[in-house]
């Protein structure tokens, strides 16, 4: 072996030229699946960073008759389940909350998680620093503390580890710092700081929690399942629990990463199928080089060398070719995989890690081997199939190639073709896909507008009046900015979140138990939201600053599903509705405006309505804005003016509306352009090993073709009889490839 090594460096050593071009087209085609291959790896095979993560599982609740697979966790609900439960060693609950963070003189918005005490125990993860809640902590009225973040820990106080004790005013408010979490990559949930939840377990504020429980030993999903089911039925039997909602449980692999699955899935096979063309050319280029060294073959075998041992020198090449492209490859690899997640607009989870494991070597080791005998074989195969006979045949002069090798060469033809188009037409799948999303009417103009949103404080606005006069004093503040013609407020802007509720319409009967029961979209709006954001009018009015301020004047403007769903064949106008439950006053139709995509331009429209913000003033709201600049110029300004309003208040989620539309499509524009690029790889790889073939063939044959020329022959017609091979092999590759083609296309259809 160590001499057939040291063969097959001087061979490779002679013919630079052949061994650099073998190297790069592996290392494109092994690069480029090693990208991909890393992040399947990441989320769907890599083990969580928890203990024992398998156990643990998402608690959710499901509302079929609402449309909505996850409805998030009731407080009572999760009381009830954690109680009553025979399944989980234990379970928490969480949801995420922005704060106002006045530190040293400045004031920022901070991502705060406001967490049941007995998160960190279900996770199994000890404190950095410090301690964690006590459960009299996690009570309404329970002492304000707060356990920092390990990177928030460190940006905010240079990791300080006299920091226990110490005080930081949240929305106006003092909480004692008591510990600081572990590093990020062992914590679920994450955030910069988390403080108590302390919620009052007797009191129904919605389905807003996210959860988790660690199972018991022994105990399967399938068991909790339907241990939560009787707990959620008895429940639902004392009154403590909605009828519609029933309990969600989800591993959590399937919970955070089951919908980019068959996406990855896809751009798995696309690579997949550049490197099937990387070893065609591969194999193509060392099948050519061995029939060019058929005297040299010939004559080893003649004077005694078996086909095997033969072959095993041609094998060592292949491998050591396949090698230095698998190691240039994993170069390449890792430098793409850095660019591709330090570019993704959905940032994975910080627990989440894309650093190469024994997985990702050992897949880059198979596709090292796969890629060595995949090159070697055709040229094994045709020493196999030689005798005595024609290996002293080999030996001399030929002008023709052997009939075994050009099928060979011509079924590697066919194969590189069949799939570089079946990943061309993919990719124009998805491409026009993209293109048909991005063509959608959103409902609304989003150029030259500036979303931003401000959170007031409980302790300084804590009632109705306080937070509609400064939001009132914002916007005409706002408005008095150069280049700013229109400026209004929304609780939830295209894009920003979701507000569900239930109502009753005047006149139409209520929903039956088996009938579907659709949540509705429900926005508080500020005048002039309508006409600031460009949705259209169809009929009646928009709002005015009079609608909401007393009884009288509760009013609702409709979106065109509400209108089309509730009064199809009536004018809409005039008609009242008021929320669902006892008591609720009535809100009388003004308006009816066009429908909004507001979960995305490829989501369905859902019923919608806008309120007036004076019925029911909340405290933070999105801040909507259009001007004559570029709105990203006008951030400044509107930050120095909030200051001056309170310099405690910190302007979040600051993006032009444009940005937020585009970054929205992130998935399908990451996965039309990666099919592009892997699939001009593809084309440029197949081109290029057909023009290396077919430049061998016409090689080849330069003796046949002079003969025939002195025999009379046309150098067109000679032009045409090698034309001819390369189209009759290119239409049968195009014929395999579209029949390949129409049994995926359905793959590209969502």
């Amino acid at each position: 072996m160590h001499s057939d090594l040291r063969f097959a460096i001087r061979q490779l050593f002679k013919d630079p030229g052949f061994a650099a071009i073998n190297v790069l087209t592996l290392a494109l085609g092994i690069g480029a699946n090693l990208v991909i291959f890393s992040i399947f790896s990441a989320l769907y095979l890599r083990p969580f960073p928890f203990e024992e993560s398998t156990r643990l599982l998402d608690l959710n609740e499901t509302a079929p008759r609402w449309n909505l697979e996850y409805t998030g966790l009731a407080y009572p609900d999760f009381c009830g389940w954690r109680e009553h439960n025979r399944s989980f060693e234990g379970m928490a609950v969480w949801n995420h909350a922005g704060y106002n963070l006045s530190f040293q003189g400045d004031a920022q918005r901070i991502r705060g998680v406001r967490v049941s005490h007995d998160l960190a125990s279900v996770l199994r993860i000890s404190p950095a620093l410090g301690r964690f809640f006590r459960a009299d902590e996690d009570q309404p009225g329970g002492d304000k503390v707060a356990v920092l973040a390990n990177g928030f820990w460190q940006r905010q106080f240079g990791g300080d580890r006299a920091v226990i004790g110490q005080t930081l005013r949240l929305d106006h408010e003092p909480y004692t710092i008591v510990g600081v979490l572990p590093p990020g990559e062992k914590v679920l949930v994450e955030g910069d700081l988390w403080v108590p939840l302390a919620l009052d377990p007797n009191v129904r504020a919605g389905w807003f929690l996210n959860g988790v429980g660690r199972l018991r030993p022994g105990v399967t999903p399938a068991a909790a399942r339907a241990d939560l089911a009787r707990v959620h039925a008895g429940l639902v039997e004392h009154g403590g629990a909605d009828a519609n909602t029933f309990p969600k449980l989800t591993p959590l692999r399937e919970r955070y990463f089951g919908s980019p699955r068959l996406m990855i899935q896809m751009l798995l096979g696309a690579v997949l199928i550049v490197l099937l063309i990387a070893c065609g050319n591969v194999a193509a280029l060392m099948l050519a080089r061995g029939l060019a060294r058929s005297r040299e073959l010939g004559v080893r075998l003649a004077l005694g060398a078996s086909a095997w041992r033969v072959g095993r020198l041609i094998a060592v090449e292949s491998l050591m070719l396949a090698g230095m492209g698998g190691v240039a490859g994993m170069i390449l690899g890792q430098a793409g995989l850095r660019l591709l997640v330090s570019n993704l607009t959905d940032r994975p989870p910080t627990w989440v890690r894309f650093d190469p494991d024994w997985r990702v070597w050992l897949f880059a080791g198979l596709m090292v081997i796969v890629s060595a005998l995949l090159g070697a074989w055709p040229v094994i195969r045709s020493l196999r199939r030689q005798n005595l006979r024609n290996a002293l045949q080999s030996a001399t002069a030929q002008s023709t190639m052997a009939t075994g090798g050009r099928r060979s060469l011509n079924a590697l033809v066919v194969g590189e073709v069949a799939l570089s188009l079946v990943l061309m037409v993919q990719a124009g799948l998805l491409l026009q896909a993209f293109r048909s999303v991005r063509q959608v009417e959103p409902g609304y103009r989003p150029e030259n507008l500036l979303v931003y949103e401000v959170a007031l404080p409980e302790a300084r606005y804590g009632n109705n009046q306080a937070r509609l006069a400064f939001f009132r004093e914002h916007l005409e503040r706002v408005r008095e900015l150069p280049s700013v013609t229109d400026v209004s407020a929304v609780t939830a802007p295209p894009l920003g979140g979701h507000w569900g509720n239930f109502f009753v319409i005047e006149g139409v009967p209520p929903v039956g138990p088996d009938e579907s029961d659709p949540v509705v979209l429900q926005r508080l709006a500020f005048p002039g939201y309508f006409e600031t954001m460009g949705i259209g009018l169809v009929a009646g009015r928009t709002l005015t600053p009079q609608d909401g301020l007393d009884e009288g004047s509760r009013v609702v403007v409709v979106n065109e599903t509400f209108a089309r769903r509730y009064w199809p064949n009536s004018d809409p106008i005039g008609q009242r509705i008021r929320h669902r439950g006892d008591h609720t006053p009535w809100m009388t139709v003004v308006g009816v405006v066009r429908d909004v995509k507001h979960y995305g331009l490829d989501q369905p429209m859902i019923p919608g309505v806008y309120l007036a913000y004076p019925q029911d003033p909340q405290s933070q709201m999105a801040i909507v804005l259009r001007s004559a600049v570029p709105p990203s110029e006008l951030v400044t300004s509107v930050r120095s003016l909030l200051r001056e309003s309170d310099p405690d208040l910190a302007l979040a989620n600051v993006m032009p509306m444009a940005e937020r539309l585009s970054q929205s499509m992130w998935a399908r524009r990451l996965v039309a352009w990666l099919f592009a690029i892997f699939s001009g790889v593809a084309l440029a790889l197949a081109v290029g090993g057909i023009y290396g073939v077919f430049s061998f063939t016409v090689n080849r044959r330069r003796q046949e073709l002079g003969v025939r020329l002195a025999l009379g022959a046309q150098r067109p017609d000679l032009l045409w009889l090698v034309v001819r091979q390369g189209l009759r092999l290119t239409v049968i590759g195009s014929g395999i490839g579209l029949v390949v083609v129409l049994a995926t296309a359905p793959l590209t259809r969502h």
